[in-house]
């Protein structure tokens, strides 16, 4: 499978989301957010399902990330609370948005 990569905004800025081949993972890890590249890398291998779960656990630190939440150590469980109430959707939405787009970008939709 190819390399797709995906641009996406969050908080008024540009991310990219690779879908690349594990070899190229850090460390053998299913995925990577790269807070300061402002990029998200997911290993290519993974099955529909699993790159979905995935790409929402580093899209998640990539929003931790965009509203300055990431190394607060002030963000405790309301804060937790209310930041999942203001961006689960959101977050959900543009999971679903770059799992169509590997989709399509794949040749595998029209």
């Amino acid at each position: 499978m190819k390399p797709v990569i995906v641009k996406i905004k969050i908080c008024t800025r540009i991310w990219s989301v690779r879908f690349i081949p594990q070899e190229m993972m850090r460390d053998n890890e299913w995925g990577t957010c790269w807070t300061l590249k402002r990029a998200i890398d997911i290993d290519n291998t993974l099955n529909e399902e699993e790159a979905k779960i995935i790409l929402g656990h580093e899209l998640t630190h990539a929003f931790l990330a965009s509203f300055g939440k990431l190394h607060n150590k002030e963000f405790g469980e309301e804060e937790i609370c209310d930041f999942v109430t203001w961006n689960a959707d959101e977050i959900v939405r543009l999971r679903d948005y770059v799992m169509k787009e590997r989709k399509r970008l794949n040749g595998c939709v029209k």
